[in-house]
């Protein structure tokens, strides 16, 4: 293809994702966001999200790693309708997941109202799908010569796992992380109908709009970009010195 034409897209496409983020940031002044930074809501709402998406990264990382190995490494029927189903939390609208998950938890009993637990399952069921798919191009970019070489020379297999297998996907269970972890902090459909208090971020931005319109959200919604975009430039200069996400 034409340098120039692929150089011009790369340039529409960076300009589509910059140029409203960096008005949006310009549209606040100063002042206007340092007083935000005392407003003890916004904070409390910002704790519950990221704890909120900690865990739910975290569980996801568990969950989704045994299936994402089993995904790249073993051979069976109805392989690709697993790896269908892996995929449905992203194409399921996010407030059908919400209407979903409080029926069935309601059902069997189990109280997710209005609860950080409600908020958490929400943001495992929207980001799960991220880990999965990262540990199952993980698992499937090792070379199985390496594992037979290991065994051969009479190493174990938790031994070749955990020396050997487990290193070389580490960057991909990184960025499965982190791709679940941004997933879960934005999420709002799902959280909308199931948790709408402790109020997380995205819900307190939903609300001041919806009750005192655009500029009363903005300065909050500036704040969660430019935090947001603070999360991440720190789990990138981890994942750079140390090699892991």
């Amino acid at each position: 293809m034409n340098r120039l034409f692929i150089t011009t897209l790369s340039i529409i496409c960076l300009s589509f994702i910059l140029v409203p983020i960096s008005y949006l940031i310009l549209s606040v002044d100063l002042g206007t966001l340092l007083d935000t930074l005392k407003d003890g809501e916004l904070w409390s709402a910002m704790k519950i999200s990221l704890i909120g998406a900690s865990f739910a990264s975290l569980t996801g990382l568990v969950m989704g790693m045994p299936l994402g190995f089993i995904i790249a490494r073993k051979q069976f029927w109805g392989k690709s309708l697993l790896e269908s189903i892996t995929f449905l939390p992203i194409v399921i609208p996010h407030v059908a997941v919400g209407i979903m998950l409080l029926c069935l938890f309601s059902r069997i009993g189990i109280p997710i109202v209005d609860t950080i637990y409600g908020i958490i399952l929400a943001m495992l069921f929207v980001s799960i799908s991220y880990v999965i798919s990262s540990c199952a191009m993980g698992f499937s970019s090792v070379d199985p010569e390496l594992e037979w070489t290991a065994r051969t020379l009479g190493a174990g297999p938790h031994h070749i796992f955990f020396r050997i297998t487990l290193p070389l996907v580490l960057p991909y269970i990184g960025r499965g992380f982190i791709l679940s972890f941004a997933r879960s902090l934005s999420e709002v459909g799902a959280i909308l109908i199931i948790a709408y208090y402790p109020k997380s971020i995205p819900i307190l931005i939903y609300e001041r709009f919806e009750n005192f319109g655009l500029n009363a959200a903005l300065p909050a919604t500036v704040f969660f970009i430019l935090l947001s975009l603070f999360v991440f430039i720190l789990m990138l200069l981890i994942r750079r010195r140390r090699g892991v996400f």
